[in-house]
Parts: C-alpha cells; sequence; structure tokens
C-alpha cells in the first residue's frame, strides 16, 4: 500500500508537473512567437533600411565620382583660361607699347609736317631750294678751291719778292 500511495502520489506529482509544463509553455510560446515575429518585422525593416542605405550610398559614389570628374574639367578649363588671359594681357602690353611708340612716331611727323607747312613753300620749291642749295654748296667749294691757289701762290710770289731787297 505504501508502495500504491508512493505511485499515486509520483503520478500525481507527474501530473501536476504536466500541468504547471503545460501552463508554463502555454503562456510563453505565444509571448516567444510574439518576440519571434516582432525580430522579424525589425530585421525585415533593418534589411531594407540597410539595402535603401546601400543604394544611396551606391548613388553618392556615382554623384561624387562625377562631381571630381568635373571639378577635374573645370580645374582644366580655369588653367586655360588664365593661360589665354595672360596670354592676351602680354598682347595687350605689347599692342599698347605699340601703340605708345606709333602715337610718338606720328607725333613726331606731324611736327615736321607742321614745321614744312610753316615754311611756307610747295615741295616742289623745296625740291628746287635743296638743288640750289647743293649746287651752292658745289660753287662755294670750287671758289674756296680756287681762293686758296690763289693765295699760296701770293704767299710764293710774296716770298720770292721778299728775298729781293727793297728800292
Amino acid at each position: 500500500m505504501l508502495l500504491r500511495i508512493a505511485l499515486i502520489l509520483a503520478i500525481l506529482a507527474g501530473f501536476g508537473t504536466a500541468g504547471v509544463a503545460y501552463y508554463e509553455f502555454s503562456t510563453q510560446i505565444p509571448r516567444i512567437q510574439n518576440q519571434r515575429d516582432t525580430e522579424k518585422v525589425l530585421k525585415d525593416t533593418e534589411i531594407t533600411a540597410h539595402n535603401k542605405t546601400k543604394a544611396e550610398l551606391k548613388k553618392t559614389q556615382g554623384d561624387l565620382a562625377q562631381t571630381q570628374q568635373e571639378l577635374s574639367d573645370t580645374k582644366s578649363e580655369r588653367d586655360k583660361a588664365l593661360a589665354r588671359a595672360d596670354a592676351q594681357a602680354k598682347r595687350a602690353d605689347e599692342l599698347d607699347s605699340k601703340l605708345s611708340k606709333a602715337n610718338a612716331d606720328l607725333q613726331d611727323s606731324q611736327n615736321e609736317v607742321a614745321a614744312y607747312k610753316a615754311s611756307g613753300l610747295s615741295a616742289d620749291e623745296v625740291v628746287k631750294l635743296n638743288k640750289n642749295y647743293l649746287d651752292a654748296r658745289k660753287a662755294i667749294a670750287a671758289v674756296t678751291g680756287e681762293r686758296d691757289l690763289w693765295n699760296r701762290k701770293k704767299a710764293t710770289r710774296t716770298n720770292n719778292l721778299s728775298s729781293f731787297p727793297p728800292t
């Protein structure tokens, strides 16, 4: 009997344990299922956000590469523009100096023309005067040469005469 009572108590204890276990499992399983479903939703949300972030990263990297290429092109264009500007400035300086020289030459020419006009002579008269001037210089040179010749002859004769005693 004691054995029977012990067996019955063991069976009742087993049923009690099974009941308690059933109760625990029946309350734990829905909670674990809710937790699993919540974690699945969170995981799916994070995967979607991760994929979206990866897509944005890829787009941003593409934009960055394009922007870097545009920057490189812009720098190249800027360098070319600066080189052209320097060349144009140098050319402008050269042209300015040439213009200054041309203006100075023009002023000199205008001064010469003004002096010519102030003389009141025409171009033909100036040519005739120049010819007459050259002819006159030649004549003066000839007369000067002849004078020198006569002066030498006079000096020679004076010397010759000085050798005679005065009378």
